[in-house]
């Protein structure tokens, strides 16, 4: 009886050891392709940032008529603060939908 148990605890190993490196390689590819949007609260800036941090593109999408150096600044700095933010969220919501989604062992 004790050899069938640990064939069958190896074998729940093996299977979970797979299909965790199977989630792990999904979780990569997604985060490598997926991308979150966000505009400073003046919709000034818009900041389009990938799921691992990495800024991809910051537009002006507002009028800089009559707005100062420091306004934009703050505008431009709001926005990339934001952006972190979502993408950190981003993140971990597609780690909750990929590698989180394991079904509970038998065992456990």
């Amino acid at each position: 009886m004790t050899e069938e148990l640990d064939e069958s605890l190896v074998q729940e190993a093996i299977a979970y050891y797979r299909w965790n490196e199977r989630m792990q390689a999904d979780f990569a590819a997604r985060v490598g392709a997926a991308e979150v949007s966000v505009q400073s609260p003046d919709e000034l800036v818009e900041v389009r940032v990938r799921v691992d941090g990495s800024v991809r593109m910051v537009n002006l999408v507002g009028s800089l008529q009559g707005r100062t150096d420091v306004e934009v600044s703050r505008s431009i700095n709001a926005a990339l603060g934001a952006a972190a933010d979502a993408a950190d969220w981003a993140r971990r919501t597609l780690y909750a939908e990929t590698v989180g989604r394991y079904p509970v062992s038998r065992a456990g």
